[in-house]
């Protein structure tokens, strides 16, 4: 089986006290909340931000122009646990900024000690809805962050050299459990959708396979995801590019349609194979069904990939040295739901464990090569919507304090 190489993008640029995301005007009308720190001998102001200020760092986190024709909507991500509120500089814990157009987003802590983004992407938006998996897996888990976060214990404004070590993202197809992409399952399992694993497993399969023979059917994943993405009536296929043992498999239409058909049938035969119980036929309600994380390692070692040991610590370092050699990772993990008072609600996403895709990295590393800060690329598996870079001392977490069963292993 080929697999996809990928390339880093490596550069040095010079940190100073004063952070790219800092910001150097308030606007007087808008209240901002201030402490101050002690740290030894040294004191930093620990400043909260104005909406018009967060939106100001978003548009440099992604290098846009700030203008009214940039059309931005922000909405702040409010503290739910209040026994939190001690260790806050305030009960608005974030910032969502999505882009008009499905543009772009960034989630712009609302603490200056955070210098970096929580999250961004230069395409698609984000949600913090209910019903999303994202509020659960990484808006409630901000504010622990922030609560137990230290503040550097030098305010120095010497300059710091360091350089980002970025991994560019691998999978191209925003893939999803239900419609478009359940109406195989739907037909042998009314009300159904597709297992949250295999909708994962699928993505990964996708990215790291170009030519892929799986029952009977044979997936040339560059030319379905270009049909997908490019919304392409029809592309006839070159018969000198077809494999020699085509006649032995059913071969997909390189079409928009061709391309939904396509993984409307991995999808069904992916759930297949894991024995997904999609629920009881016909009573009328919506089944979501999580495939383990073991029964998915499982069947993508009986497809022939190279799968690793379960991680299930906290360092970033792991993470950063799978991507490098080529894995993309199974993340799985049970999202975190709590009350006012700090109780645990359990609800869908807190109960199974949810499986995402991790496929890239922006990470910082210091002088004497080590790692300081970074970001993993998270496909969440719900059509693209939220997917990009995260922080993840968020969602991963380095304590266990800040984290709830989370796990991964490797596949390439």
């Amino acid at each position: 089986m080929n697999c996809k190489y990928f390339f880093v993008r490596l550069w040095i640029f010079v940190l100073t006290s004063m952070s790219l995301f800092s910001c150097t005007s308030y606007e007087s009308e808008e209240l901002i909340s201030e402490q101050r720190l002690t740290r030894g001998e040294n004191e930093l102001m620990w400043k909260s931000y104005s909406p018009s200020q967060a939106i100001s760092l978003a548009d440099k986190a992604l290098g846009r122009v700030s203008n009214k024709l940039n059309i931005r909507k922000i909405q702040p991500v409010m503290l739910n646990q209040k026994n939190l509120l001690p260790s806050l500089i305030s009960d608005t814990i974030a910032y969502i900024v999505n882009y008009g157009d499905n543009d772009g987003f960034v989630v712009i802590a609302n603490d200056n000690r955070i210098s970096e983004p929580l999250a961004y992407s230069d395409k698609g938006n984000i949600t913090n809805d209910k019903n999303s998996p994202l509020k659960y897996l990484f808006f409630n888990k901000i504010e622990k962050y922030l609560a137990d976060y230290k503040a550097p214990m030098s305010s120095s404004s010497a300059n710091v050299t360091v350089r980002h070590y970025i991994i560019d993202p691998q999978i191209e197809i925003g893939l999803g459990p239900w419609y478009p992409f359940n109406q195989l399952i739907s037909k042998y399992h009314p009300n159904a959708v597709a297992s949250l694993g295999c909708v994962a497993g699928a993505g990964i399969i996708s990215a790291l396979r170009e030519d892929f023979y799986y029952h009977n059917y044979h997936y040339n994943f560059k030319s379905i995801n270009f049909a997908y993405n490019n919304n392409l009536e029809f592309i006839p296929h070159d018969p000198g590019e077809i494999n020699s043992n085509i006649d032995l498999h059913y071969e997909f239409l390189y079409s928009y349609q061709g391309s939904i058909g396509a993984y409307n049938q991995l999808l069904y035969n992916l759930g297949e194979d894991a024995n997904v119980d999609y629920g009881t036929e016909g009573d009328g309600k919506i089944h979501i069904e999580y495939t383990p994380p073991f029964t998915l390692k499982t069947l993508l070692q009986s497809l022939e990939f190279d799968t690793t040991d379960y991680i299930t610590n906290q360092r970033l370092a792991p993470i950063i040295d799978y991507l490098n050699r080529g894995y993309i990772l199974a993340m799985f993990g049970k999202g975190y739901m709590y009350d006012s008072n700090g109780d645990e609600i359990s609800n869908i996403f807190t109960k199974g464990f949810y499986t995402w895709a991790v496929d890239g990295c922006d990470i910082i590393i210091d002088a004497n090569g080590e790692i300081k800060d970074g970001m993993i690329h998270c496909v969440w598996g719900i059509f693209g919507e939220g997917d990009g870079f995260f922080s993840a001392p968020v969602i991963v977490g380095e304590a266990p304090n800040k984290l709830y069963g989370i796990g991964y292993f490797g596949v390439k």
